[in-house]
């Protein structure tokens, strides 16, 4: 039961209804830890993620905290189960989150967490996925030719693969990146691929 709300509400966040995801969150949090430390790492994980979502979309900035405290939470069940992978999950939001707070320097170091676990698992989607965060991070630095060549590798490999939402995620990160190069043109055709 707790994993199917847990599910549940990931539909729920990505299809934009935060506080439907919430609802189900909170059902399953006063059942989740009957099930383990797994299914309670990956309810806290949802849970992080639906409070990041919230505190970017309803501008309440205390759930940024909330988000933190989870992700932390969830860290270390992962961690203490031996998921690293789920761990690494982790530590990419955990960047996202710091990103959207503008506390860049942690965000890079749980960026470069992220990549190196996932390339130990060889796991090249989900290294683009952290390239993407990391553009993302050097272009809020000012870091472009750092911000170019993350974001190259990171639409190169999802070229590859079958994840159009992702493609598309990062040719938008990619077209935002050639703007603040002043390369409008090439932008304009990056965007629109996207």
């Amino acid at each position: 039961r707790s994993l199917a709300l847990i599910r549940l509400a990931s539909l729920e966040r990505h299809a934009g209804r935060l506080r439907d995801a919430l609802r189900n969150l909170t059902e399953a949090t006063s059942i989740v830890e009957l099930a383990g430390p797994w299914a309670t790492g990956r309810c806290q994980l949802e849970l992080a993620s639906t409070y990041k979502d919230l505190a970017s979309s309803e501008q309440i900035t205390h759930y940024f905290d909330y988000a933190r405290d989870l992700y932390f939470k969830a860290l270390y069940q992962f961690e203490a189960v031996g998921n690293h992978r789920l761990s690494a999950i982790v530590e990419n939001n955990l960047g996202c989150l710091m990103l959207l707070m503008e506390k860049l320097p942690e965000a890079e170091l749980h960026f470069l967490h992220a990549r190196e676990a996932f390339e130990l698992f060889a796991d090249k989607i989900r290294c683009a996925q952290v390239d993407d965060s990391l553009a993302r991070l050097y272009s809020a630095r000012g870091q472009l030719e750092s911000a170019q060549a993350a974001i190259e590798r990171a639409v190169d490999t999802m070229e590859t693969g079958d994840e159009d939402v992702l493609l598309a995620e990062s040719l938008t990160t990619k077209g935002l990146i050639y703007c603040r190069l002043q390369r409008y043109n090439e932008a304009h055709w990056i965007l629109n691929s996207a």
